[in-house]
């Protein structure tokens, strides 16, 4: 695998997208944040979260609050934490890319964050486990972690639970694209180019 680094998006060279192929339409994630896609199904996803621990360990949803949203870093920590949650999250993807494949990494000052893209072709079911696997991760797991970790445990039950906070709700662009990708053919082909994402109903059985 090989990493490039390019200081803008529009430095990428052309994906050679094959004629005939479609291109998936997509709605920003601001957007999607804005108009509420993802936003109330992850906001509900935490509350029920609350309910549920507070009936596994026997607490009421008030009391456990106030012992989850508790300040437990500085501010200049808890940014330092953010910018390398960032390079995590985009590591994990890097890691399931093909071997045989270019990967570049570009920061994003719009948003304030950077990205990893790889304009290689991959299999539907490759690409989903791309986009999927750091809200597994960072999100899903910890989630579950924090679920059964006693909240007299203040520091570790805050911890996990912005842990997740941040895995999930920072991946909301990944959920994005899986709802879309979704949608396509399970048999089709995936590849990127840039921010944009193309797809063929072909498949070659060398690429799964």
């Amino acid at each position: 695998m090989k990493i490039v680094f390019k200081s803008k998006l529009s430095q990428l060279p052309s994906a050679n997208i094959p004629q005939g192929w479609c291109k998936l339409q997509e709605l920003s994630s601001v957007r999607v944040l804005t108009t509420g896609y993802l936003l109330f199904p992850l906001v509900l996803l935490t509350f029920l979260a609350f309910f549920l621990k507070g009936i596994l360990h026997d607490i009421t949803v008030s009391e456990l609050y106030a012992q989850t949203a508790v300040p437990i870093v500085s501010l200049p920590t808890a940014i330092l934490l953010l910018v390398a949650f960032c390079f995590i999250h985009e590591y994990i993807h890097v890691c399931l890319y093909p071997r045989q494949s270019t990967v570049y990494i570009v920061p994003i000052l719009s948003r304030l964050s950077i990205s990893v893209i790889c304009q290689k072709t991959m299999t539907r079911n490759r690409f989903l486990l791309v986009c999927i696997m750091p809200i597994v991760v960072l999100g899903v797991l910890p989630l579950i972690l924090w679920l059964f970790i006693p909240p007299i445990l203040v520091f570790l039950n805050s911890f996990f639970f912005y842990f997740y906070l941040v895995g999930l709700f920072g991946g909301v662009g990944d959920l994005l694209a899986v709802w879309y990708i979704m949608k396509i053919p399970a048999t089709a082909l995936v590849q990127n180019e840039g921010f944009d994402t193309y797809y063929s109903k072909d498949i070659k059985s060398s690429l799964i």
